[in-house]
């Protein structure tokens, strides 16, 4: 999701991959079972509100390109690493 605009595509359970957050952003990680941005650190706005709701997140450098909208992906923030299963085209 590169734009919030595209907010209401997120279902409940899916990741939420894009490329940064702010706070506008907070009511989309309750819905996510996962956030992955290209930018960021521990102090990130992502990374503070994920670590508050037990929302794993991870940053990956150009993740909106890797990870197209609709992969079915494995997220896990202990590792940092996202585990592609199948892209859509």
């Amino acid at each position: 999701m590169k734009n919030f605009k595209d907010s209401m595509r997120l279902k409940e359970g899916e990741i939420l991959v894009t490329h940064h957050t702010d706070p506008g952003w907070t009511p989309l990680f309750t819905i996510a079972s996962g956030v992955v941005i290209e930018v960021g650190g521990i102090i990130c706005h992502a990374a503070m509100v994920a670590r508050e709701l037990g929302v794993p997140a991870v940053v990956i450098r150009n993740a909106t390109v890797l990870i197209p909208d609709g992969s079915l992906v494995e997220l896990d923030a202990d590792t940092g690493k996202v585990r592609i299963i199948s892209k859509t085209k």
